[in-house]
């Protein structure tokens, strides 16, 4: 049972891990057992969502790229961890601060973010790794009240030399009367040039892909959904309206006439 409730919250939609670990507490009838045994799916689902948190007043991201050991991370000179249970962030230490190229291109990220996407919705970040960088941007949107969650989930991991390598997901999910869920993930590879070229390159891989992913939902609309329409009646023919009363609800209905 553990075992499925942990692949449940990996897969859990943009904004709604908390409601799903409401509903693993009622399934479990409140023990907070289960939710302990899970703990480590909790935060695999948050590294993998690049999940923001608030640290000293800024927003900075969980990530595999800065992650030191189970619960604690760092970001900005700081080390921090994150409650599993509540989420809570907690400073718990000094770290080594960004390098020079980082905060290079950590400015060039901002500048990047805030000329293409929506400012209060949107995180990006970069780490130094032992190759290099990681350059991360999360954009959500969290509308649960008009029955929709998505996020823009993009990481990349740029070399000394400026190659760019990473992906691009997106993750929507709509349940108003229903439940519709888009995932979509694009790579992106780009060979070596110069490391201050690294985020030209990532503004024109998303530039492209989301013009492709524009493209790919009209032709859902206009193309795959009408071809699950059926077009003609069980009886292979069409519906002679002139006629309706020799049909037995016709018949029906004049009855009731």
């Amino acid at each position: 049972m553990v075992a499925r409730i942990a692949e449940f919250v990996k897969d859990a939609p943009p904004g709604e891990l908390e409601a799903i670990k409401k509903d693993i507490e009622v399934y479990t009838n409140g023990s907070n057992a289960v939710l302990n045994d899970v703990s480590a799916a909790v935060t695999s689902h948050s590294m993998d969502i690049l999940r923001p948190v608030q640290l000293n007043g800024k927003y900075t991201i969980v990530s595999k790229y800065n992650h030191i050991a189970e619960d604690k991370f760092f970001s900005d000179g700081v080390e921090f961890t994150v409650d599993k249970q509540t989420g809570k962030v907690s400073e718990t230490g000094e770290h080594e601060p960004p390098s020079a190229d980082a905060s290079k291109l950590q400015k060039m990220l901002d500048s990047y973010i805030t000329d293409h996407y929506e400012a209060d919705t949107t995180v990006g970040k970069v780490f130094d790794t032992d190759n290099g960088f990681a350059a991360l941007i999360t954009g959500r949107k969290l509308s649960p009240q008009n029955y929709f969650n998505g996020a823009w989930i993009a990481s990349y991991e740029i070399g000394q030399h400026g190659s760019v390598k990473g992906s691009i997901k997106v993750d929507v999910h709509y349940f108003e009367d229903g439940n519709v869920r888009l995932k979509s993930t694009t790579p992106v590879d780009v060979s070596g040039g110069d490391l201050l070229d690294a985020i030209k390159e990532i503004a024109k891989a998303e530039s492209e892909y989301e013009v492709a992913l524009n493209r790919a939902l009209v032709n859902i609309n206009e193309h795959e959904f009408k071809a699950l329409r059926r077009q003609l009646p069980v009886t292979r023919s069409y519906m002679d309206w002139g006629q309706a009363a020799t049909y037995r609800l016709g018949r029906d209905l004049e009855n009731r006439d």
